[in-house]
């Protein structure tokens, strides 16, 4: 389902060595979707090898002709993958995962590069399930990724044209074999019930002996189809598979018709209701399979091989012993430095709270020294509201201060050590 009161739009665009086609997908709030399709060739002075360039050029067609999707899945041909079938134990999809990057990283040689591996097919907790392991290396897809955004796209899936026209011809043409004429060259997609199984890169357009001859054998090795037509030999014509031809190119008449008879059944073109349109231009269909690349995306559902979002992935790696008691002897040193950190801090308050409190019964005391000092000259000293001991006074905190010196002085002078003498109020009183 699309959000309620938005169009949805996608590009799709089938990326080839010097060409690729844009399909722009535009969804009404009712669910009904149109397309069309135009095909872009790179400059003669451009190429992928230049990706901010050539997605400059990319960026210039889009708004002349009127494209304003800015999410784009991205489809690579099959001569730059890396695809093999391996069978599966029954496995839930994580352990499915596990085994099979173990399988891909042990068997990629370093002279590619580094790869990302994606597989095409369902694991099975009950069967065993045979899968497409499928690899790209990672400067293409750094390449594609950078041309998207020199184009102003937003790259949402790198994919394979071949898987993906598998996935939409699945409710239609479940186990037939497919073929995708393309510029850049032609693609055989096998597939088992609605699984692909192969992709396949057979050569130009408009060769037609070794297109005629990857048909034939693909076809007689198809299981469930022992009727398969060979040279001078026919079979069962309600076993033979269907050919589903996604052309980009408008091939001869002669020429599909060869690759028909190669098969031995009937030459299916796909419709636009296949890939969810209501219409689509241009009539002849060039550029549908462009379209397909977008249907996944519009299903809110995962493609079937995604290279940006693999389900392949290096395994985690377990702590080895050595390195968790290295950590948790840190940990234990750290927590020890800080409880030693706490107590230094605390200590250090504590006397800088008992320092504070001395000072202020030092200014406390002085006060009342410097008061009795000033009543020794006064008559009246004798009228006092409060009555504090000299005696007890001076024998605290002070004995050493000049006030408290002077202030002997003056008791023994006078004789009146323990003499009661007046203060202020603000002076609280001592016990």
């Amino acid at each position: 389902m699309f959000d309620i009161g938005r169009q949805k739009k996608w590009l799709g665009i089938s990326v080839g060595e010097r060409a690729l086609f844009v399909a722009e997908v535009s969804c009404a709030v009712a669910g009904e979707c149109v397309g069309r399709a135009a095909e872009f060739a790179y400059p003669n002075e451009l190429s992928l090898e230049q990706p901010d360039e050539l997605g400059n050029s990319l960026r210039q067609f889009l708004q002349e002709r009127g494209y304003s999707a800015r999410s784009a899945v991205l489809g690579v041909p099959a001569k730059w993958l890396m695809l093999r079938p391996h069978s599966v134990p029954p496995a839930d999809p994580a352990t499915a995962a596990q085994i099979l990057w173990l399988h891909t990283s042990a068997r990629i040689t370093p002279e590619l590069g580094p790869m990302v591996f994606d597989f095409a097919g369902q694991a099975s907790a009950t069967q065993p399930m045979v899968v497409m392991l499928v690899g790209l290396q990672r400067h293409r897809i750094d390449r594609l990724q950078a041309l998207g955004r020199a184009a102003g796209l937003r790259v949402i899936s790198i994919t394979s044209c071949g898987a993906s026209l598998a996935a939409a011809s699945a409710a239609n043409a479940e186990d037939d074999l497919i073929l995708l004429l393309r510029s850049d060259g032609v693609e055989l997609i096998t597939q088992e019930h609605g699984e692909v199984r192969a992709v396949r890169h057979v050569g130009p357009v408009g060769a037609t002996r070794p297109l005629i001859a990857e048909l034939r054998r693909t076809a007689a090795a198809m299981p469930g189809n022992p009727g398969a037509a060979t040279e001078g030999q026919s079979g069962s014509e309600d076993s033979r598979p269907s050919l589903v031809v996604w052309d980009d190119v408008g091939a001869d008449p002669q020429y599909l018709e060869a690759a028909r008879q190669a098969v031995g059944g009937p030459l299916v073109k796909p419709l636009p209701q296949w890939i969810g349109l209501s219409d689509f231009y241009p009539p002849d269909g060039k550029g549908l399979s462009a379209v397909a690349l977008t249907l996944a995306a519009r299903n809110r559902s995962p493609a079937a091989v995604d290279f940006l979002h693999p389900r392949l992935a290096p395994p985690v790696q377990p702590a080895r012993p050595r390195a968790l008691w290295v950590t948790a002897a840190a940990v234990i040193v750290l927590l020890i430095l800080g409880a030693v950190i706490g107590a230094v801090l605390a200590l250090s308050a504590a006397q800088h709270t008992r320092a504070d409190r001395r000072h202020a019964l030092a200014e406390r005391y002085e006060r009342v020294l410097l008061c009795y000092l000033a009543l020794l000259d006064r008559p009246e000293r004798g009228l006092c509201k409060r009555d504090y001991h000299i005696d007890f006074m001076a024998g605290l905190f002070l004995r050493d201060s000049p006030t408290a010196r002077s202030f002997e002085r003056d008791a023994s002078r006078d004789r009146k050590s323990d003499v009661i003498v007046c203060v202020s109020d603000e002076v609280a009183p001592l016990q």
